[in-house]
Formats: C-alpha cells, sequence, structure tokens
C-alpha cells in the first residue's frame, strides 16, 4: 500500500512538471510571437518609397520633388520626405524625382545605409543642389536608371560621407546611367567606361634604357590634351608631360611618347585624358620593367610588311634565337618566324601582306621570355 501511493505521489508530480514546462513554452511562443512583431513594425518603418503623386518645383510637372510630402510614401502609409532626422534605413526611389534649386537634402546625420533606384526612375537635380548621404551608405542603381543635372550647379552634387562624389567642383556633372553601383571610394570620372575616347590599345614597352608609350584611339569627341604620369608603386602619381589630342575625330590615331632612362624596375604608367571643357578620365594602368637585356620596337599601323628591330645590350648574344608571332584576336597564330640575332641592333621584315585587314597581336618571345606583345593594326 505505502509502495502505491509512493508510485501515485511520483505520477502526480510529473504531471504538474509537464504542466509547468507546457506554460513556460507557451510564455515563450508569446515572448517570441512579440518579439517578431516589433521586427515587422521597425521593417515597416524603416523604408521610404517615391509614388506617382508628387509635384514638381513648380507644381507642373508630374515628376515629384524631393521635399514635398506627397512624393512619399513609407512602408507604413505615412507622407514625409527622408531628411536629415529621417528614422529610416532604406530608401526606394521607383519613379522620376528632382531635388529643386538651392536644395540640399542632407542625410549625413541619418540612418539611410541603402538608396535603390528602380529600372525606369531617374534622379535629376536642379541648380546648387546637393545629396548628401551618411559615410558607408550606397546608392544602388538598377538598369535604365540615370542620375543628371538639368541646370550646371557650382557645387557638389553628390556626396557621400566626406566624399565628393559627382559635382562641378570635381569637374564631373556627366549624366551617371545604371546599371552601377555607388559608394564613397566611386570616382565617376576617373573610370574607363565613361571615357570620351573610344581607345584600341594602350602599351608600354621597353627600348633599351628607354620606355616607349603607344596608344590608339579610334574615335575622340572634345579632347584636348593626354597628361603623362608615372609611377613606382601604382598608388602615387607623377605627371611627366603632355601630349595634344585631336579634338574631334572618327577616324584611328596614333600617338607615342618616350621615357628615357626610367628605373631599373617596375615602371607604371596611365593617361590622363583632358577634355576642353576641363573634365578628365583615365586610360587603364600599363607597365614595363627594365631588367630584360633585350628590347624590341615595330611599326603599328602596319601594311604589307611588319618591320621589327630586337635590341641586344648583351656582348655575349652571338647567334641567340628569339622567336616572332602574329596572333588573330581569337588566338590562331597567323605567322611564326625564328630570327637569329647578335648584341648590337637586329632589324628584320616579316611579310604579313597576305593577312586580312583587322587587328592582330604581335608577340616576341626569347625562350620563355616574353619581351614584346602589343596590338597592332593591319590595313
Amino acid at each position: 500500500m505505502f509502495s502505491m501511493n509512493k508510485s501515485l505521489i511520483s505520477i502526480e508530480a510529473s504531471v504538474l512538471k509537464m504542466r509547468e514546462v507546457k506554460n513556460s513554452c507557451i510564455a515563450l511562443m508569446g515572448t517570441v510571437a512579440m518579439f517578431l512583431a516589433g521586427l515587422v513594425a521597425n521593417a515597416q518603418t524603416d523604408t521610404a518609397f517615391t509614388v506617382m503623386n508628387g509635384t514638381h518645383c513648380n507644381g507642373q510637372h508630374p515628376d515629384g520633388a524631393w521635399l514635398t510630402d506627397e512624393t512619399w510614401e513609407s512602408s507604413n502609409g505615412l507622407k514625409l520626405p527622408p531628411e536629415e532626422d529621417w528614422p529610416g534605413s532604406k530608401i526606394i526611389i521607383r519613379n522620376n524625382i528632382i531635388i529643386c534649386n538651392n536644395n540640399d537634402i542632407d542625410l549625413s546625420e541619418s540612418n539611410v545605409d541603402t538608396v535603390i533606384m528602380r529600372s525606369g526612375s531617374s534622379i535629376n537635380y536642379r541648380a546648387n543642389s546637393t545629396l548628401i548621404l551618411p559615410e558607408g551608405a550606397v546608392l544602388i542603381m538598377e538598369e535604365n536608371t540615370s542620375i543628371a543635372v538639368t541646370n550646371q550647379s557650382q557645387g557638389t552634387l553628390l556626396q557621400i560621407g566626406n566624399d565628393s562624389i559627382w559635382g562641378k567642383e570635381i569637374l564631373c556633372t556627366i549624366q551617371i546611367d545604371g546599371p552601377r553601383v555607388i559608394s564613397n571610394v566611386t570616382r565617376i570620372c576617373e573610370e574607363e567606361i565613361l571615357l570620351p575616347v573610344e581607345l584600341l590599345s594602350f602599351n608600354a614597352d621597353t627600348v633599351g634604357s628607354s620606355v616607349m608609350l603607344t596608344w590608339i584611339t579610334l574615335s575622340e569627341t572634345n579632347t584636348d590634351y593626354f597628361e603623362i604620369q608615372h609611377s613606382m608603386d601604382a598608388i602615387h602619381w607623377t605627371a611627366l608631360d603632355q601630349v595634344p589630342a585631336s579634338g574631334f575625330s572618327k577616324q584611328a590615331q596614333f600617338y607615342y611618347w618616350n621615357h628615357e632612362n626610367p628605373a631599373k624596375a617596375i615602371n607604371y604608367y596611365r593617361i590622363k585624358q583632358v577634355d576642353f571643357d576641363g573634365q578628365y578620365s583615365f586610360f587603364p594602368i600599363v607597365h614595363a620593367q627594365l631588367t630584360s637585356n633585350l628590347s624590341c620596337k615595330i611599326n603599328n599601323p602596319i601594311d604589307d610588311k611588319l618591320y621589327l628591330t630586337v635590341q641586344s645590350y648583351n656582348k655575349k648574344d652571338i647567334g641567340i634565337a628569339v622567336t616572332a608571332m602574329i596572333l588573330s584576336p581569337n588566338g590562331a597564330i597567323n605567322v611564326r618566324e625564328r630570327l637569329i640575332i647578335n648584341e648590337g641592333e637586329n632589324n628584320f621584315e616579316l611579310n604579313v601582306g597576305h593577312l586580312k585587314s583587322g587587328m592582330y597581336f604581335v608577340k616576341i618571345l626569347s625562350g620563355a621570355e616574353q619581351i614584346l606583345s602589343e596590338k597592332v593594326i593591319k590595313w
């Protein structure tokens, strides 16, 4: 009897314990539900969207003005323009929006971390207007989007943190087109895709104790001059010289510049292309290393013959073989010649009259060492 009562007491205690666990689980689920509801509520207030019923700066245009309440709607239905005290973290621009004359949209102290421009939208600046985003924020432009200034501003148009990204003061007011991502390290007018020059090639080749820079443009628009810049680390740059540009051209233009007696090391070069209006862009960086006892130069463009000069600076070079190759853009070898060189200057002619007009690559090899690799035009 005593044993049975003890068992009943044990079972009753277990049931009570299970009820306590159940109640704790219900309470925990309620807490989780409240937490998730809080997240949803916060998510509903952290994004501002543009809508179509905004008014233009003068009230006569369907595009929305940034500082007009009717231009905006947040996820929870509130209408408010994102300004410096706006608490949200995201701005989504789905339509065309205008920043009116003398409007400074300063979000530098806000919580905004992302601005997204949906396909088909645009931001248009009027005179002396500015959009300032916080340090670390990004502006994401989808396809078929644009940022442009309709009246030339004298100051900064787009700023992220303390960095001016786009504006008159940094000589960069060209239209920005998506898709692209803009951050505080973006330099709009220093990117190759925005060059007002259609560049075919830009090469740096050693010629004796010098480095010869050559570049070919297929077209130029509004180009004033090319500034030659040199660096030993590809970070710190020094301007060496200027070469006049063609201005306006729809034909291939060939340029060259010789750097005499550079350092016996890896030398980096870039070209700053400057327009008549002061705007500028940069060519990609190239480099040349002065360590080889051999140097080459060729004519470019070429016609029926390729004229090749191989210079040897080693008095022990007697009967040394080099290989000259002309390749198509797809990598097919069209010409391959084995050439014998001696100390001093060695000149060769390669017949290329059988090649069709177009672009080719010339490579000169000494064993496993590549002495020259250059893109050429065959007339």
